[in-house]
């Protein structure tokens, strides 16, 4: 079968939108130098039907169409494993996960991880914990509440080696927001896009408040489409101070 071409029936048609999900999984990923075997594809596919069904009843994405889905929200989740392999059994918190992006797909390439998937909307935490029951996804939690709040829970503070953070907020916002949760060592992994320079040359004082340092910027052009994808990495290099993250609403309306 020619690269970028998708799989076809004995009769020349087109296959169905679900051999599509599976198939662009299946070879963005590789594109990436990302193995997924049958399983792996058999579980995107799960997983996309869930948001289909549910996507009338709750605001999960616009990003309906199978190629798209897979393309932009499934490979694109799974662009953080070029800077982070995630082997072994980190702590993983996905903040501000919606429809469990990009922690369902990490999870689903990376099963060995323990993954908290938070979000402030009450349904679509409720959709999460059907997207972790239906795909039996082992050792996988979902958190209602703000950021602001969940960052000083006594058993969340300082207890992830990763937060993942895609499509939330300025980074000066999402330091804020993630670095609480991470332990000394840890690391946040942001999800930009391309143009997203001037949000690093503005999170120079959040940085030092918060106890991070951009380790890395990684830019990554996804499979088939070309789009440029700008992966920011953080590390805590010292603890973060107690006050922070300050009261809900307030990291967004007067950034750090």
């Amino acid at each position: 079968m020619p690269p970028g071409q998708p799989p076809w029936d004995e009769a020349g048609a087109a296959a169905g939108p679900g051999e599509d999900v599976k198939y662009w999984c299946r070879e963005g990923a590789a594109r990436l130098g990302i193995e997924l075997d049958a399983e792996q594809c058999r579980l995107f596919q799960e997983y996309y039907q869930l948001i289909l069904r549910k996507s009338g009843k709750v605001n999960l994405t616009a990003i309906l169409e199978a190629k798209e889905a897979a393309l932009k929200h499934f490979v694109d989740s799974l662009t953080c494993l070029l800077v982070a392999p995630l082997e072994g059994s980190p702590q993983v918190v996905d903040v501000g996960s919606g429809a469990g992006l990009p922690g369902i797909p990490v999870k689903i390439a990376r099963p060995r991880i323990i993954l908290t998937l938070v979000d402030s909307s009450l349904k679509k935490v409720a959709f999460l914990k059907e997207a972790i029951t239906g795909l039996k996804l082992e050792q996988t939690s979902a958190l209602h509440g703000r950021a602001e709040d969940l960052a000083h829970r006594p058993d969340l503070r300082a207890r992830f080696d990763y937060a993942l953070c895609r499509a939330l907020a300025p980074l000066p916002v999402l330091l804020e927001y993630c670095l609480g949760f991470l332990r000394t060592g840890g690391f946040l992994i942001a999800f930009k896009g391309p143009a997203a320079a001037a949000e690093e040359e503005k999170s120079v004082n959040a940085l030092s408040l918060l106890g991070g340092v951009i380790r890395e910027v990684r830019f990554v052009a996804l499979p088939y489409l070309g789009h440029r994808r700008r992966l920011i990495v953080v590390e805590k290099i010292k603890e973060t101070p107690p006050k922070y993250p300050r009261r809900p609403g307030i990291p967004s309306r007067r950034p750090l």
